[in-house]
């Protein structure tokens, strides 16, 4: 016999469906915690204040799209989450939160001096999508959807003075 004394177990679960339903009984020895997904509106605020911050010392053409870059982001993020489902073969395609914030992260490296257009931003933009976002697909029809529909239709949409420099 084997006493075990002074040990938390953490666990996490997905939501609840018919193949991972958890007896009762095991639940009520957990303090159970939800956490659901942030709102639009939360997401837009949140990326909105990163943005703002560091792009501050830009020029004001720069300042004026930070929405519309926020905009664009949770707009194809979400289209690529419906479009492109995990699957068995595609397992790896989970995309989150952390896909956003890295294409934050990169946009978060330009500097004034290189990047003093609105032009050339949306053109980071549309570089840190394809390298989160594309990099992952595993096949030319995934790539295609993305990099030659979803994110030039949303950049036509949102920047079209700067979709012919930007793509």
């Amino acid at each position: 016999m084997k006493i075990i004394k002074d040990t938390q177990i953490i666990s996490a679960l997905l939501p609840p469906s018919i193949a991972t339903m958890v007896d009762p009984r095991v639940l009520s020895l957990y303090t159970c915690f939800n956490l659901v997904f942030p709102s639009n509106e939360n997401l837009q605020r949140i990326y909105n204040n990163i943005l703002s911050g560091y792009f501050k010392p830009f020029p004001n053409e720069i300042v004026e799209i930070i929405e519309k870059v926020t905009d664009s982001t949770l707009k194809l993020y979400k289209q690529i989450v419906e479009m492109l489902p995990r699957t068995p073969v595609k397992f790896h395609y989970i995309f989150n939160l952390r896909d956003l914030s890295r294409v934050y992260e990169g946009l978060s490296r330009a500097d004034p001096e290189n990047f003093g257009t609105k032009a050339s931003v949306v053109k980071l933009w549309r570089n840190e999508a394809m390298r989160v976002f594309c990099d992952r697909l595993i096949n030319e029809e995934d790539r295609t959807l993305v990099g030659e529909k979803l994110i030039p239709t949303i950049v036509k949409a949102n920047f079209e003075d700067s979709y012919d420099y930007a793509m």
